[in-house]
C-alpha cells in the first residue's frame, strides 16, 4: 500500500508532466507563428526589391507554403523506400486541393457555373477516362 507521502510524490509529477506538455504546446504553437512573420516580412522585402507585385509574390508563398509539407514527407518516404507513400501523398493532395478549392467556396457562398463549364468538366472526366481505360488495355496487351 501506498503511502501519503508517495501519492503526493506521483501527483507532483503528474503535474509537472501536464506543466511540460503544455509548455512544449505554447512552444510548438509560438515558433511557427512568429517564424512565418518573419518568412512574410523577408519574402515581402525581397519581393519589393525584385519588382515583384505583391498578387504574384503571395501566389508563389502560398503555392510553396502548400507544398512543402507534401514534399517533405513524400522525400521522407522516398529515403525509407516507401512508394505508396509517395503517390498516396500526391493523389491525395491533389484530390483534396481540387475539392477543398472548388468546396470551400461553395459553402462559404453560391458558386454560378455557367453550360460551358459544365460541358468543359463533363469532356475532362471522359477524356480522363479514355485515357485511364487506353493505359489500363495498354498493361495487359
Amino acid at each position: 500500500m501506498l503511502t501519503s507521502n508517495w501519492l503526493a510524490l506521483i501527483n507532483i509529477i503528474l503535474m509537472l508532466d501536464i506543466i511540460v506538455a503544455f509548455i512544449c504546446l505554447s512552444v510548438g504553437i509560438f515558433i511557427p507563428v512568429k517564424s512565418s512573420d518573419y518568412f512574410v516580412e523577408s519574402a515581402e522585402k525581397i519581393g519589393k526589391y525584385i519588382g515583384l507585385p505583391n498578387f504574384v509574390l503571395g501566389a508563389i508563398l502560398v503555392g510553396i507554403g502548400t507544398s512543402l509539407p507534401e514534399l517533405s514527407s513524400s522525400l521522407v518516404a522516398a529515403i525509407n523506400k516507401h512508394t505508396e507513400i509517395i503517390v498516396g501523398n500526391v493523389i491525395g493532395s491533389n484530390i483534396f486541393n481540387i475539392l477543398g478549392v472548388i468546396g470551400i467556396p461553395g459553402i462559404i457562398g453560391t458558386i454560378t457555373v455557367p453550360n460551358l463549364s459544365w460541358y468543359f468538366f463533363k469532356s475532362l472526366c471522359f477524356r480522363w477516362y479514355e485515357s485511364w481505360l487506353w493505359d489500363s488495355a495498354a498493361r495487359y496487351y
